[in-house]
């Protein structure tokens, strides 16, 4: 089994009824294989519903939801307000860079 320094998701529930049938398949998952799990998401994207990922509908706790700090686009789902993002940001160039 592969160890993921850092599993990120941006402006997506994951079809939380999806992954709830994957993950009842890997009951070790997210950890291990996954360090750390970011889920950025912007509180007026209707993708999202504002719904961060948590214990109670993904059923397993300690992903960092990150919805603060959100460069404002005009495009709710573009991607760039994400990758904007100062907390967002330094988590994956901590991640690629071990530090």
């Amino acid at each position: 089994m592969r160890n993921i320094p850092l599993f990120v998701t941006l402006g997506s529930p994951l079809g939380i009824g999806m992954m709830k049938r994957v993950i009842r398949q890997l009951p070790e998952f997210p950890r291990p294989p996954i360090a750390e799990w970011i889920n950025g998401l912007r509180e007026d994207d209707f993708v999202t519903l504002g719904r961060e990922l948590e214990t109670s509908n993904l059923g397993f706790s300690g992903i960092i939801n990150i919805s603060r700090d959100l460069v404002e686009e005009d495009d709710k789902h573009a991607v760039s307000a994400y990758l904007r993002s100062r907390p967002i940001c330094a988590s994956i160039h901590a991640a690629v860079t071990d530090g």
